[in-house]
């Protein structure tokens, strides 16, 4: 049996008994007392961090990209703004410090809006914005934006190709021709009627000495609010050597195959070609071939040599 001596002691039947439990209580307590002083920080550290994280917090983003949703027959037809200045959102700390504010965008629903000029207020509750977990928006600034929504319309316009420069001196523009020369756009109806033609983009004719084609050429709407349904058209720009007109004197005239009736032998013709060629042109060069037209009368068909082909034409014939 054991049995406290006076001066504290345990003593059984055998003798003193060891102090175990007041030992193991001071190691457990005083043992390596900075290492277990460290982890008490560490946890303590932990745990403040983790709960700051999930406090309640605010940030204030800027420029945050806004667009608006509306019926399809329905456009926006004034500049209004495609950003919101500021938007002030609540949330979790480590929500708000993983935000990716280079995707952040901001949507109105307009589209139960009349017609006409309108101003529309922008409250936490009338826009959204694709914020993680409870992340909401508390202020948003500017409080109202003005619009003016107007009936979408199409017209058909003529495409007018922008010319810019000179072709070198002794060469000529002799036509312009688009394809497709007249496209559809598509925009507010005070906008799209405001359009008289449809611009290309600019075509430089700057020391240009030979025929353009150019099969992309695009068509450039100075008004953002208007576009093109096809906005991509094929021009062609004749270029060539300046042309002149001259009389030919004495040309030899050749009847219809079979027809023996009397025609003069020869005629005075007026030709039209590249300068280069009219200027050293002879009546031994060209002949007049005398056609029959369905309707009975003749029609002169001016023959040349090969090389010449392409580069003159008749302009009139003097028979009598």
């Amino acid at each position: 049996m054991a049995f406290r001596d006076t001066d504290g002691r345990l003593r059984g039947a055998a003798g003193e008994v060891p102090g175990v439990a007041q030992r193991w209580l001071r190691e457990a307590l005083f043992a390596d007392w900075w290492l277990k002083l460290l982890a008490l920080l560490i946890a303590l550290a932990v745990w403040f961090g983790v709960t700051s994280q999930r406090e309640p917090a605010t940030a204030r983003l800027n420029e945050v990209p806004l667009t608006f949703l509306h019926s399809e027959d329905v456009e926006i037809s004034n500049d209004a703004p495609d950003k919101l200045k500021w938007v002030t959102v609540q949330g979790r700390r480590d929500e708000l410090d993983e935000l990716d504010r280079r995707n952040l965008s901001a949507t109105i629903d307009v589209s139960n809006l009349q017609l006409g000029e309108r101003v529309v207020r922008l409250s936490p509750d009338d826009v959204t914005m694709n914020l993680p977990g409870g992340a909401r928006i508390l202020k948003i600034e500017p409080e109202s934006i003005a619009l003016r929504l107007e009936r979408r319309v199409e017209r058909e316009l003529e495409v007018e190709p922008r010319l810019e420069g000179r072709v070198p001196a002794g060469h000529e523009v002799r036509a312009v021709h688009v394809s497709p020369p007249r496209v559809r756009v598509r925009g507010p109806q005070s906008r799209v009627h405001a359009l008289d033609k449809l611009p290309t983009e600019t075509i430089s004719l700057e020391g240009q000495t030979q025929t353009l084609d150019l099969r992309q050429t695009n068509v450039d709407i100075v008004d953002p609010k208007v576009v093109a349904l096809d906005p991509v058209v094929a021009v062609r720009v004749e270029i060539g050597e300046t042309r002149a007109e001259k009389w030919v004197v004495g040309v030899t005239v050749r009847a219809p195959a079979g027809d023996t009736r009397p025609y003069p032998p020869r005629a005075d013709i007026m030709v039209r070609g590249d300068r280069s060629v009219v200027e050293r042109l002879r009546a031994d060069d060209l002949e007049i071939l005398l056609e029959r037209a369905p309707d009975g009368s003749l029609q002169p068909r001016l023959q040349m040599p090969e090389e010449l082909r392409g580069r003159l034409e008749l302009v009139s014939a003097d028979l009598n």
